[in-house]
């Protein structure tokens, strides 16, 4: 959702008449060569006066050469010759988005906001900026300002869900009922006209199945994806990935040796693909995205497969009818009235949602900190748009109650935002040499941090998936809060997956508890992170072979279900 609003923001503005090279700048910037136009721009400029206009779209064709300090520059530029010039604030609010400084970037929204406070999409801008600095609540509340300004807005409607997932005052019914009014906004027409398929109704012979994803590239996704991939029955299971990512690399030539066949479809249009997995003859389509970046939902609700799943990506219902199951399992949706929270059907494994495959590389575990320098260390290695001021003051009280500790928080914004959760912490008695904040990360220094510290900290209630697997793979134990919505939930299928139970608290109060003694014990954190591999290894998380048979189950009996319903 982010990726798509982000296009939305930096889209260039029609070219005006203007002599020659501004007209080649234009030109060059509409067919998407940035270079070139900004090679024009700054021509037409050393020629002639600098205008507002032109200086803001310069610096839009910096962002995309992500020559973002430049970028800054011009548009900085741009409002000093005119402080109304209302576009270069809100590309510069959507610069700052991109650097990581959400405070920034809600500064010139709000500015913004005063000269056109019925914008839609800028009410959605600031509600990004919002949720980038932790603040999910108010997020929402913007989110919400803005889809009643524009409610065919499909961007506005999507940044509304992703503030539902992240915020903790929404509930699991909020979040089916905005997946419902976006399907019967955009899907249900789609499904309703959909052609009558043609498959085969033979419930026991081989089926086509096909993954559709914006993810099967470096990214998380990926761990989850490669042993499905290594290990579907080629006897009974024909595999087509459908990658909707423009940017493949090197782990998606991996995932494409592993299946039968792979189409890129970034290019296509909804329709389009949907004729395409009609033409392919396939029979189960699983979407892995739900309603997240790079999505094809309305592809998907033309109804081109027989059988259409959602898996992995998406901890809600996507409110579309033409998505017949959900693949979960019975700790993330315990089977009863959670079922009344999703238009699918819930298909359950028997253990994890999740088999987890390392990718990369990973150090092996070192002896844990506090065993040397006498204290012990929590981490908080989730995006920071998930951890919210609640949160904060939790790991603050924390901190008081376990003399000595330290705490880790990574993808901080720079800032206001670091200088909230200081004050933050020292109103918790918390002095600043306590507390270490970080931004992004590569991999390498990622891992390199976890190492540093003892015991992880899940976020609450949006909490880590592929995050918590890798940070169990480090060797830190991690402690969850189990809540009321999937989301809050995924901690703790992990951790009874592994074996784990005793980490996974049901209020806070008991999540203080369960952390305040296990930082008391050096010894017991130290056999949890020399031991952590080979209990993963153990456990149904990581048993390839047995999770993908597990789940051809699943698909098997989905596919009955229809050759019944033709009979």
């Amino acid at each position: 959702m982010l990726g798509s609003l982000l296009r939305r923001l930096f889209s260039p503005r029609a070219a005006p008449s203007a002599p020659a090279p501004v007209e080649q700048a234009y030109a060059s910037m509409k067919q998407g060569k940035a270079a070139e136009a900004v090679a024009f721009f700054e021509a037409a400029l050393a020629a002639n006066p600098p205008t507002p206009g032109l200086l803001n779209d310069l610096g839009l064709c910096l962002v995309q050469l992500l020559r973002y300090v430049d970028a800054e520059r011009v548009l900085q530029q741009a409002l000093q010759l005119d402080p109304a010039c209302t576009p270069a604030r809100v590309n510069l609010g959507n610069l700052y988005l991109r650097m990581n400084d959400p405070e920034s970037a809600e500064a010139m929204y709000r500015h913004a906001l005063q000269e056109v406070p019925a914008d839609a999409l800028l009410w959605s801008h600031l509600a990004m900026s919002l949720c980038n600095s932790g603040r999910a609540d108010e997020s929402l509340e913007c989110s919400r300002h803005a889809l009643q300004l524009s409610p065919e807005d499909e961007v506005v409607r999507s940044n509304l869900i992703f503030a539902l997932v992240l915020a903790p005052a929404a509930t699991a019914r909020d979040l089916l009922e905005e997946t419902r009014r976006w399907s019967a906004q955009r899907a249900e027409a789609l499904t309703a006209a959909a052609a009558a398929h043609t498959n085969l109704p033979d419930p026991e012979r081989p089926l086509r199945i096909g993954y559709l994803s914006a993810d099967l590239r470096a990214h998380p996704v990926a761990s989850f994806v490669e042993p499905l991939l290594a290990h579907h029955d080629p006897a009974l299971f024909f595999v087509h990935c459908y990658s909707n990512s423009s940017a493949e690399d090197a782990q998606s030539a991996r995932l494409r040796s592993l299946a039968h066949a792979w189409t890129n479809v970034a290019s296509l249009s909804d329709e389009e693909l949907a004729a395409l997995v009609r033409r392919d003859g396939i029979d189960l389509l699983v979407d892995l995205a739900g309603h997240t970046y790079g999505n094809r939902l309305l592809a998907m609700a033309r109804r081109p497969a027989p059988v259409q799943l959602t898996y992995l990506g998406f901890p809600a219902s996507t409110g579309m009818s033409a998505m017949d199951y959900r693949i979960t399992d019975a700790q993330l949706d315990p089977p009863g009235d959670g079922d009344a929270f999703y238009l699918e059907t819930q298909l359950r494994l028997p253990d994890s949602l999740w088999c987890f495959r390392p990718l990369g590389t990973f150090a092996e575990p070192v002896p844990t900190p506090a065993l040397a320098c006498g204290y012990v260390t929590f981490g908080s290695f989730n995006g920071f748009h998930k951890i919210h001021q609640d949160l904060l003051e939790d790991w603050a009280r924390l901190l008081q109650n376990v003399a000595a500790s330290r705490m880790v928080i990574i993808t901080v914004p720079e800032g206001k935002t670091r200088a909230r959760i200081t004050a933050t912490f020292a109103a918790a008695g918390i002095a600043p040499d306590r507390i270490s904040l970080h931004g992004r990360l590569a991999g390498g220094e990622f891992r390199a941090l976890q190492a540093e510290c003892d015991i992880a900290l899940d976020a609450h209630p949006c909490g880590g998936g592929a995050t918590t697997c890798e940070v169990l793979w480090m060797g830190l134990p991690v402690i969850t809060r189990s809540g009321s919505t999937p989301v809050s939930r995924a901690g703790a299928s992990l951790l009874k997956t592994i074996g784990l139970p005793e980490l996974i608290a049901h209020d806070g109060a008991q999540f203080m508890a369960i952390a305040a003694r296990l930082a008391a014990d050096p010894q017991r954190i130290n056999r949890l992170r020399q031991g952590m591999r080979e209990r993963m290894r153990a456990s149904p998380l990581m048993q390839e072979k047995k999770f993908t048979r597990s789940l051809e189950h699943l698909y098997r009996q989905a596919w009955r279900r229809w050759c019944e319903d033709r009979r």
